[in-house]
């Protein structure tokens, strides 16, 4: 559907631009809005900015510095309250994680006009609707459209909230050049965020070191950073394999990683719609994961581009790591199915979503 962009205004309110999923997708957004001619202005919480984007930059972040704890909230909230007054949106995408309820109530009441729409980005749901299914009812009803990056978040929040306003839009992969001049022996690779448990890479490790992969000399990278990392190295030592497990922090640029590896992994215990799994296929990569909540039993077709394992199940995961390099009919097919079977994630065919969605809100 077309849409008249040149009258369009739209304002994406993020945390940041850098760190994870949610924060890169908000700037491939607003990449893709302008252009198409649509007007873009970012309101950040925190200041970093490290994703290409587009669009004028409204920075709370900033605010946050040299003020005092007591002073720098209610500045902010000043100075948010303003910037709305003072701009006219189309719509307004907020894709925040909501941590305060009161603060929630103040800004869709107070300082959102117009036309809003949320993004929920995990199924932990909880950390965008903070004040429970009376709260979501009462604000989020309100909402142009609820956007869920994947159906079970979609589910979830049709269930648990009552929402009758929920929609479904995936995300989509980044897109940064190869460069290739990776020179590693052969591995397995998983990506993410080491600040929280979630990701399970404790339980990663202990799977690994009990595979046949260490025997037959195919290494572990995990790309990533955060206060767990230090852990994960001694726990590497304790499994007699830190020689085959690898730990080279944040990599701004992952996919000489993907193109390399043999396979990628994913074992958290809840996701949203997890790109690094649409990353890995893209680049002709398969892969295994656990089937958590919510968004892998979406994205691997099993045993076409790789393996979904029932969730939390550690034996049939150790049997899938074992069978990716055994089965070399499996793994071949699960190679050559792989690019093709996200094809429909491209940023073309999610912003045409998109699009669609903000048309229908004029």
């Amino acid at each position: 559907m077309g849409v008249p962009s040149n009258n369009i205004t739209v304002c994406l309110v993020s945390d940041q631009l850098a760190g994870g999923g949610a924060e890169r997708f908000s700037a491939q957004l607003s990449t893709f809005l302008v252009e198409k001619g649509i007007h873009v202005h970012h309101v950040l919480v925190l200041d970093a900015i490290e994703y290409p984007y587009k669009g004028e930059v409204f920075n709370l972040g900033r605010l946050k510095k040299n003020s005092p704890f007591f002073l720098h909230r209610f500045r902010r909230f000043l100075a948010l309250r303003n910037f709305f007054k003072t701009h006219t949106f189309t719509v307004i995408i907020d894709t925040r994680v909501k941590k305060r309820s009161l603060q929630e109530l103040l800004i869709h009441r107070l300082i959102y006009q117009g036309s809003y729409i949320l993004m929920v980005h995990s199924a932990r749901t909880e950390w965008y609707v903070p004040m429970g299914s009376w709260g979501a009812r009462w604000i989020y009803k309100k909402a142009a459209a609820v956007v869920a990056v994947s159906k079970g978040i979609q589910q979830l929040m049709e269930t648990q909230y009552g929402l009758k306003n929920v929609v479904h839009i995936p995300v989509t992969y980044p897109t940064f050049p190869v460069f290739s001049s990776l020179d590693l022996p052969p591995f397995i690779l998983a990506v993410g965020r080491m600040n929280d448990p979630i990701k399970q890479y404790d339980r990663l490790l202990a799977m690994y070191a009990q595979s046949e992969l260490p025997q037959k000399g195919i290494h572990l990278i995990i790309l990533g950073e955060g206060n767990l990392l230090p852990e994960y190295q001694r726990q590497a030592e304790q499994l007699h394999c830190s020689k085959l497990i690898h730990f080279p922090g944040r990599v701004t640029n992952t996919n000489d990683y993907y193109t390399k590896a043999l396979f990628s992994v994913l074992t958290s215990k809840n996701e949203g719609f997890p790109t690094v799994l649409l990353e890995s296929l893209v680049f002709g990569t398969p892969v295994i994961a656990y089937d958590c909540p919510t968004g892998p039993s979406e994205i691997i077709q099993h045993e076409s581009n790789g393996l979904l394992v029932p969730n939390q199940d550690e034996a049939t995961f150790i049997q899938a790591l074992n069978r990716m390099i055994n089965d070399k009919d499996l793994y071949l097919r699960c190679k050559d199915h792989a690019k093709f079977s996200v094809a429909q994630y491209s940023m073309e065919q999610i912003g045409a979503q998109w699009l669609n969605l903000i048309s229908q809100k004029l």
